[in-house]
This record gives structure tokens, C-alpha cells and sequence, in this order.
């Protein structure tokens, strides 16, 4: 109980929680995550035995029960969340330095292609999908009609394609190659906003000692965008690629079950360097510190619970990118794996 009360301790301290979804300027703010479509593949379930959802190949390499028979699987997810925002645009002052709230809803689905053993490791194609509503509303917080507004306008909907191999080691190593679409369009007028290929090549290494179970993991990223970094969705010139950019991540989270909760305290460093327009020698560390509370009504029920504190440090570019972002939010989430 020791340990639980310390994470709730740093929940209480920093009462923060991490979104990804930012819109205008700020496309670029958030961090490089792995494609809902892949996480939800490859997280783990437990059988009603309380045996987890995996097996192990001849050569020891653990790989999902659904992959066994047939080689194929399966994956589909809604999830609903709301989520309060006290920096939604991640502005550092001015006139868009305002609280609001976000109500997001996301249907995500991933398929196996199959499994293939490869004597020390175990090589797995997916590809897949997802489709999220993201709508800024006044709840939880007071909000003029000027701001409001402004959360008419800045509602978006996103889109998410990508293929990724995954090679499975017994030891624990894990390492990934992705090609993911993304695409977000605001829903105002329909206005693409951004457009991002993202390259992605990842190691993970999962351990655990005593009863936590750790994840390290680190990722090489390149954007290729069509996008305007001020925020003009309509302006149609050459220099729409001011968000391209490689950045590299790493990752440390710790997970402890709770009978039914796992509880999950993660560190995330982010560096980013830029190359054009008004980004050009522009550079970024974001630093994303986070807890999760993960409540498992059944295998395919959830409710969770997000705190995090954000912080970008900007330099080089012809404006002030520094921001510091504080969320806090709640989600439901049904899933399905065949």
C-alpha cells in the first residue's frame, strides 16, 4: 500500500492530465504516441483464469493467444472521454490562453496479419485504423461568449491510417517499424487542417522486479506535413510544410496492479528540431509526466482516469512556442478482440 499511496500522492501534487489534441498554431505540440490501432493490438488481456493473454512460441517468445490458431486477428474499441483543459491551445499568454474542456469520442480497429517464428523472435504485420470527434465545450469552466466562439472554431475531427511489423523477442526486447497517416479537419467548414506521414522506427523493453512491471522505450519519428504552423487552414501556398520535423523520444512507465486497477505513473522526454519557414532552427524539448488509473470493469470494459504535467521549451523559431499544459479527465472505454 506503501507504493499506492505515493502515486496517489503525486496525483494529488500535480492534478494534471496530457492531450494530444491541439489544434491552430499548435498542431505540433503534443508528443509522437504509437497509433491508438497498435497499442490497442498489442496491449494484454486476462482470460477468466487470471492467466494473461499470451503463450509462448518453440523458441520462448511470448506472443498473443489471438494470433495462435489461424495466425489472424481482430481489434475494435470505442472510447469516450472528457477531459478539463486549462491550456487547450498551448499558448503561453495572449488571447487564446484559456480554459476549456474537450469531449472526445474515437472508434479504433487493427488487424494481425499473421504470425511468423523466426526461431528467436516472433514477426508480426498489423495495419489499422481509427476516427475521433474532438469537441471543445464550457464544461467545468466559465467561459465568455468571445471564447466560446472560439470553441465553435477550433473543434476538430482526426483520422488515423498506419501498417507497422512487430518483432517479439523472449527477452523481454521488442522492436517496431510504422507508417502511419494522419489527418486532422476542422469541422466548422470542413478545412484539412494537417496533413502527417509519420516514419516511425521503435525499441521497447518490458521487465519487472517485485511486483511493478517497467516499460522503457525509445522511438526515431519524421514528419512529412502539409500544414500551416500560424493556424490559416485556408492558406494554399508552397510553404506548408513549416511542421516538418524528426524527433526522438524516450519513455519510462511503471505499471502495479490493484486488483482490478492498474495504476501507471509514465515519464516521456521529447526532442524535436525543424527545418523550414518560419520554423526554420527551430528546436523543442517536451517533457510529459503522467499517471493513469485504469479500472477494469470486465476485459472489455474500462474506466480511466488521466493526470499529467506538460512542458514545452521552444527556441529558434519567429515565434514563442514555450508553453506549459495542465488537463485532467476521465474515459470509458468498450473493446473487442476476435
Amino acid at each position: 500500500m506503501k507504493f499506492l499511496a505515493t502515486v496517489f500522492t503525486l496525483s494529488i501534487i500535480f492534478n494534471f492530465a496530457y492531450s494530444q489534441n491541439n489544434t491552430g498554431r499548435r498542431l505540433d505540440a503534443g508528443l509522437t504516441n504509437s497509433p491508438a490501432g497498435l497499442e490497442l493490438a498489442t496491449e494484454k488481456k486476462k482470460r477468466s483464469n487470471g492467466d494473461e493473454d499470451i503463450s509462448e512460441s518453440d523458441s520462448g517468445v511470448q506472443r498473443p493467444i489471438s494470433l495462435k490458431s489461424g495466425g489472424l486477428s481482430a481489434n475494435f474499441a470505442y472510447k469516450s472521454d472528457l477531459t478539463y483543459q486549462d491550456n487547450p491551445y498551448a499558448q503561453d499568454g495572449g488571447s487564446l490562453d484559456f480554459a476549456s474542456a474537450l469531449w472526445t469520442n474515437s472508434f479504433t480497429s487493427s488487424f494481425g496479419l499473421g504470425i511468423f517464428d523466426m526461431g528467436d523472435s516472433i514477426l508480426t504485420p498489423y495495419v489499422g485504423g481509427s476516427w475521433t470527434t474532438n469537441e471543445y465545450t464550457s464544461a467545468f469552466v466559465d467561459a465568455t461568449p468571445d471564447q466560446k466562439g472560439v470553441f465553435d472554431s477550433q473543434s476538430f475531427n482526426s483520422t488515423n491510417a498506419f501498417i507497422a511489423l512487430l518483432s517479439q523477442y523472449g527477452n523481454g526486447w521488442s522492436y517496431s517499424g510504422i507508417i502511419s497517416y494522419n489527418m486532422t479537419k476542422m469541422t466548422i467548414d470542413d478545412t484539412e487542417a494537417l496533413r502527417d506521414f509519420t516514419y516511425t522506427l521503435k525499441t521497447l523493453k518490458s521487465f519487472s522486479i517485485d511486483e511493478n512491471q517497467f516499460v522503457w522505450d525509445a522511438s526515431f519519428n519524421i514528419h512529412s506535413t502539409d500544414g500551416d504552423s500560424q493556424g490559416d487552414y485556408t492558406r494554399l501556398t508552397s510553404k506548408r510544410d513549416e511542421m516538418d520535423r524528426w524527433d526522438i523520444a524516450s519513455s519510462l512507465k511503471i505499471i502495479r496492479e490493484f486488483g482490478p486497477i492498474d495504476v501507471s505513473p509514465k515519464y516521456t522526454l521529447q526532442y524535436s528540431d525543424y527545418a523550414n519557414g518560419a520554423n526554420d532552427d527551430r528546436t523543442q524539448f517536451l517533457h510529459n509526466l503522467s499517471l493513469n488509473f485504469n479500472y477494469k470493469f470486465t476485459d472489455s470494459f474500462h474506466l480511466e482516469m488521466n493526470t499529467a504535467y506538460t512542458i514545452n521549451d521552444s527556441s529558434g523559431s519567429d515565434n514563442d512556442d514555450d508553453y506549459e499544459m495542465f488537463d485532467a479527465g476521465a474515459a470509458i472505454k468498450l473493446s473487442a478482440r476476435f
